[in-house]
């Protein structure tokens, strides 16, 4: 079995794979052996379908893992057994969905506290997102539906306007503190 494996390294090296690829690939085709206890060669269709059941419901692979080692379990049998792959798409668990991490309350103080606001106007959301950034925090943007001004004047003054222009300049060429 070690020629078998000599050979699907020196598959993968002519195929062009990285040191780090061809060392996750053949450490999956060693963890599908030792799982069966029986050369790859001998190993069914269904034992494959059953082995990644295995890793995704007993021993919880993430999505990654179950990848890795169906790419790599799919190069030996097709570039070093010759052996026509089976459809085992399915097997890979679903893509995770990432929620952008909130921070609790006492998260928010802390960083509030390392924050010191200069603009009194109404520039100040964008300088405490800035320095919010610039201490550390991952800002991410949420949809927000704007319903509008019912009726009437806006109440910002043309002064306000002029102030939040100032402030902006003095961001852009003195930068943030």
């Amino acid at each position: 079995m070690t020629d078998l494996f000599k050979r699907f390294k020196e598959d993968l090296q002519l195929k062009g794979l990285s040191s780090k690829t061809i060392k996750m690939y053949t450490k999956a085709v060693k963890q599908l052996t030792k799982h069966y206890q029986k050369s790859p060669e001998e190993i069914s269709d269904d034992e494959l379908r059953q082995y990644f059941l295995y890793n995704k419901n007993v021993r919880k692979w993430y999505r990654v893992a179950s990848t890795i080692s169906l790419c790599g379990i799919k190069y030996f049998y097709t570039l070093t057994l010759k052996r026509e792959w089976t459809n085992l798409t399915f097997v890979r668990p679903e893509k995770e969905k990432k929620r952008p991490g909130i921070l609790s309350q006492k998260e928010v103080k802390s960083v509030l506290d390392k924050v010191k606001l200069t603009t009194d106007s109404m520039f100040i959301d964008a300088e405490l997102l800035i320095k919010a950034q610039k201490a550390g925090c991952r800002i991410t943007e949420l949809g927000v539906e704007y319903l509008g001004k019912p009726s009437g004047k806006s109440s910002v003054t043309f002064r306000e306007v002029i102030k939040i222009g100032v402030d902006l300049l003095k961001y852009r060429f003195r930068g943030v503190k």
